[in-house]
């Protein structure tokens, strides 16, 4: 931020500044400056404000800070002094002080907020969505399941080895969409759910998700954890990431002879 500074002096009312000062103004330094040129500057809404602020600063001697807006030519500004007030043995006050143009500061913190808004939208139509498409795809599938099972229930003598088959692949393709929505489901409630940071050991995390889910493929799959470090993490988030890890390793290596993880 630009920083300029000043001297305000409450016997003539008069501001002498540094150069910087005047170019965060937008006067010229051979101009003259008083305290009501000075407050023609600020934003209208501002302007009381201020004036009252400053006042009571030079009538306590507390220090002064305030934020406010001026109009600098077509441009609106955001800036912010802090200053200190001197009171001689006349009694006459002076406020010494800085004025820094935060401008930049503000705007990047308004489109800050709007990206923020912008993605709570966003959030907001992907959890609709999500939860839309998983309730459209499950009726299907449980048409699917449904009418599996009945085949293999009322025909069950009737079918052959590859009858038997197809209808087994079926269901167990059935199952594995049924697990994908799932996980679609708990994927879009990750960016929901608010974080408990809290001391985790990564090792015996994985050992034990690696106990529950080995026997859905298996079990005849071998998991070796080297050292991990100790972490600060939220327990179910981790716990949901290296489960999909873990599923995925046994997925695809559930065709070998022993599956090494």
């Amino acid at each position: 931020a630009e920083i300029g500074s000043f001297a305000y002096l409450e016997a003539d009312q008069s501001i002498e500044g540094s150069p910087k000062l005047f170019d965060i103004l937008g006067v010229s330094p051979q101009e003259q400056t008083t305290f009501s040129s000075y407050l023609e500057k600020l934003y209208p809404y501002d302007r009381e404000r201020v004036i009252s602020a400053i006042e009571q600063s030079m009538r306590t001697g507390e220090d002064y800070r305030d934020e406010y807006r001026i109009l600098a030519g077509p441009a609106e500004k955001h800036l912010l002094t802090i200053g200190k007030v001197e009171i001689d043995e006349y009694g006459a006050g002076k406020m010494l002080g800085v004025v820094m143009d935060i401008t930049g500061l503000r705007i990047a913190e308004r489109e800050l907020r709007e990206r923020s808004q912008a993605l709570e939208v966003i959030n907001q139509e992907l959890s609709a969505f999500t939860y839309s498409v998983s309730h459209d795809l499950r009726t299907p599938l449980r048409a699917a399941s449904g009418f599996t099972n009945l085949l293999l229930e009322k025909y069950h003598n009737q079918l052959d080895e590859e009858g038997h088959r197809l209808l087994n692949t079926i269901k167990y393709n059935v199952s594995r969409m049924g697990k994908l929505i799932d996980d679609l489901l708990r994927f879009s409630h990750l960016g929901k759910k608010q974080m408990t940071l809290q001391p985790l050991e990564l090792k015996p995390l994985f050992e034990e998700l690696f106990l529950e889910l080995s026997p859905a493929y298996g079990g005849v799959a071998r998991l070796v954890v080297h050292a991990l470090p100790s972490i600060k993490g939220d327990r179910s988030m981790m716990r949901q990431a290296i489960e999909n890890l873990l599923v995925n390793a046994l997925k695809f290596s559930s065709a070998e002879t022993e599956p090494l993880i």
